[in-house]
């Protein structure tokens, strides 16, 4: 047999899938979504370029959407945007966005699993960058964005949002 829709008793018009298990037994069809990630952090407090965020107590971050803004003054220098996970006291894996950003302009930074390393800004100021490794972090771990250069770092404006999967203990 095959897999089949059927009308749901009573919702006349409704229909759900039900799969062929073989033998002429029948189940449901149910397709389980993963829940939507959560925001791990938002941060778009001025005047900055350096955003360190620590995993709270009791808590496991596994960060798969990272997105930065950064808005430059006009104070001369190429910035170069760097993501660093450390254990509070160590590093443990970093990486920067390939693109460096020059003064007066504002560029979005984006990493994710599955990204390409984008060698330029797109035509619309966009970079992108493969975040790597995918392990959770456990409480007291940190993950920090910044201007490698610091060329304006108590003036250059950056917004930052991690989105993942939170679980608290």
């Amino acid at each position: 047999m095959a897999d089949r829709d059927d009308v749901i008793p009573g919702a006349p018009g409704v229909k759900q899938r039900w799969v062929d298990l073989g033998a002429g037994i029948y189940v449901p069809g149910v397709a389980v979504l993963a829940s939507p990630p959560d925001t791990l952090v938002s941060d778009a407090t001025a005047d900055d370029s350096d955003k360190t965020f620590t995993v709270p107590a009791s808590t496991i971050w596994e960060p798969l959407f990272v997105v930065v803004t950064l808005v430059t003054t006009a104070t001369v220098g190429n910035r170069k945007m760097r993501m660093e996970i450390g254990d509070g006291a160590a590093l443990w894996w970093f990486k920067e966005w390939t693109p460096t950003q020059a003064a007066s302009l504002t560029r979005n930074y984006f990493a994710a699993l599955g990204l390409p390393d984008d060698a330029a800004f797109d035509a619309n100021g966009r970079a992108r960058m493969l975040l790597e490794p995918k392990f959770p972090l456990p409480a007291a771990w940190t993950v920090r964005l910044f201007d490698v250069n610091a060329i304006a770092a108590a003036a250059d404006d950056m917004t930052v949002k991690v989105l993942g999967d939170s679980r608290s203990g």
